[in-house]
């Protein structure tokens, strides 16, 4: 049964002068496509509204109209900013409100942390570019039904508080314990043979230092020397239990933001050895080909042969499709 929602607006609070374009004759209800969206915004935390349509599968136009009902209703945040690809036309951001995070939790359905308004978000442009990532995987999944991907979403940490996170008095001692906080984790299993991939996600946006004096843990370097810890220790493999398959070793994927960032990091990568387990590549490549292609530089070898993340039986060109109105 669809879950009433009272409008938003008590008219009665208002003026006694006539209202005849603002007042809502109706009540507001929603749908389980509704409560769909709000998991998914959940689950996200922020998500753009071409996301939207792409994750719910619908038209834009659509889309945009049922969630400014949903903002009008007090269930989430949408405003409007320039973020990600291709800045200049600004495109709705959301995220959830307090009413939507009341309303899963009535409806039965987990909700986590509410983050609050798109203002209070910190870097907002990673972390719609972390999602990009997730949605062009779920693109994969569809273009190659024979695998499947299971995405873990590590704890909210505020993108500006990481680089203060694990430090005492302004300095990392390469002794000191350093808590990998990755973008994402996910698993891809192959339904046919029953493996899995585990992979780490890295999307850098060019604004973390690459070396330090003091071999700081929260610079690139340190974080690759951190992931060649977690493999030596074999502490990857709690995610076994989080991602319900086993795991053999991983892979980290770096996207970077520019052409140019990429091949930067690229010259780093080649001076950890082993650097096997480290792949690169751009957002422009994902969003011309697909996560999926072969776009993806091996061990920093950025002129190599490209490769893909689901090997070479089962790679695939997945790209963005056009806006759908």
């Amino acid at each position: 049964m669809p879950i009433p929602i009272e409008p938003l607006t008590d008219w009665q609070t208002l003026p006694t002068r006539p209202w005849p374009r603002l007042r809502i004759e109706m009540a507001f209800r929603l749908d389980a496509t509704d409560l769909d969206t709000l998991s998914l915004i959940a689950d996200f935390r922020v998500l753009s509204t071409r996301q939207a349509a792409i994750l719910l599968q619908q038209s834009d136009r659509a889309v945009r109209r049922r969630l400014n009902q949903l903002r009008d209703a007090g269930l989430i945040n949408l405003e409007h900013r320039s973020v990600g690809k291709g800045r200049g036309r600004p495109e709705g951001v959301i995220t959830l409100a307090a009413g939507g995070s009341e309303t899963l939790q009535a409806a039965g359905r987990a909700v986590t942390e509410v983050i609050g308004p798109v203002l209070q978000l910190h870097a907002l442009a990673h972390d719609v570019l972390v999602n990009w990532v997730r949605v062009h995987l779920v693109l994969a999944t569809r273009a190659v039904s024979r695998i499947s991907l299971k995405y873990h979403r590590p704890p909210c940490v505020p993108t500006y508080a990481r680089s203060k996170a694990h430090k005492s008095n302004g300095t990392a001692k390469e002794s000191e314990p350093f808590d990998l906080i990755p973008d994402g984790v996910f698993a891809i299993t192959d339904k046919t043979s029953g493996k899995s991939l585990l992979f780490f996600l890295e999307v850098d946006m060019g604004t973390e230092s690459q070396t330090s004096a003091n071999r700081d843990a929260t610079t690139i370097l340190g974080k690759l020397q951190a992931y060649k810890e977690l493999f030596r220790s074999a502490g990857y493999q709690r995610y076994e239990k989080i991602l319900g398959a086993t795991f053999r070793g991983f892979r980290v994927l770096f996207v970077a933001h520019t052409y140019a960032r990429r091949v930067q990091l690229s010259r780093l990568v080649e001076q950890v050895k082993p650097s096997e387990f480290i792949w690169l590549t751009d957002q422009d490549r994902i969003f011309r080909d697909g996560i999926s292609a072969e776009i993806w530089s091996r061990g920093g070898r950025i002129d190599g042969q490209p490769e893909s993340i689901l090997g070479p039986t089962l790679a695939c060109r997945a790209p963005l499709a056009l806006s759908k109105e």
